[in-house]
């Protein structure tokens, strides 16, 4: 059996995390989606969007490594599940107020580092189980 075929399922599952995140609250009971119209300005308050884009676009590139199986989809990957965990480490930094929005963050802000560390995950397990010599019979 090639477990390699079957590592895509942890992006799918980390894309539908994110996804998810658009709906969980974030900061001061608002839902990523919500966060568009917080009354803060700065970028920040677009991350969660970017995030959830940045989720369907994973699922699409897994769905293509099921149907063609291409070496370059482990690394889009990657760079896709880098890209939130960056994400949401800046909107970590945000400041509302003197105070760091992080500190009361809601479960949408979190599950962004698990969807993105599920990305990550995908990658380095790719790189391990396809590295594996196959044993002599």
């Amino acid at each position: 059996m090639e477990y390699l075929r079957f590592l895509p399922i942890l992006v799918v599952a980390g894309g539908l995390v994110g996804i998810y995140t658009l709906f969980a609250p974030w900061v001061d009971g608002y839902s990523g989606i919500d966060m568009m119209n917080y009354t803060v300005g700065g970028f920040e308050k677009y991350v969660p969007v970017i995030i959830g884009a940045l989720s369907v676009i994973a699922i699409v590139f897994a769905c293509l490594y099921f149907i063609f199986g291409t070496w370059i989809i482990p690394f889009v990957t990657l760079v896709l599940g880098a890209a939130i965990l960056l994400l949401t480490s800046v909107f970590s930094l945000w400041s509302e107020g003197g105070t760091r929005v992080a500190i009361g963050a809601g479960i949408g802000f979190w599950l962004c580092y698990l969807a993105g560390a599920l990305m990550v995950l995908e990658f380095v397990l790719h790189l391990i189980i396809g590295s594996r010599k196959p044993r002599p019979e």
